[in-house]
């Protein structure tokens, strides 16, 4: 998502592994997004830009920390 006026970008990605593997596949996303990251930041000098991965698992295990992302999303969006 981009917004041009607040000069800000979110890059939103989304998982569903089994529960042993919650916290492995969220590092795995932001590592993955890290590259594309510094690639953004290159391009748009003066936006700020955040990496949210959404990561749930099969059982509803990670909610907490898929709240917490996306609150703080949210909470600067509005």
């Amino acid at each position: 998502m981009e917004d041009k006026e607040r000069n800000k970008i979110w890059v939103c990605d989304m998982a569903c592994p089994q529960q042993a593997n919650i916290a492995a596949k969220r590092n795995k996303k932001v590592t993955k997004y890290r590259q594309l990251l510094f690639e953004l930041r290159d391009r748009g000098p003066g936006y700020d830009i955040k990496i949210v991965p959404v990561v749930i698992g099969a059982l509803d295990g990670g909610i907490k920390e898929v709240l917490l992302d996306l609150g703080s999303l949210f909470s600067e969006w509005l």
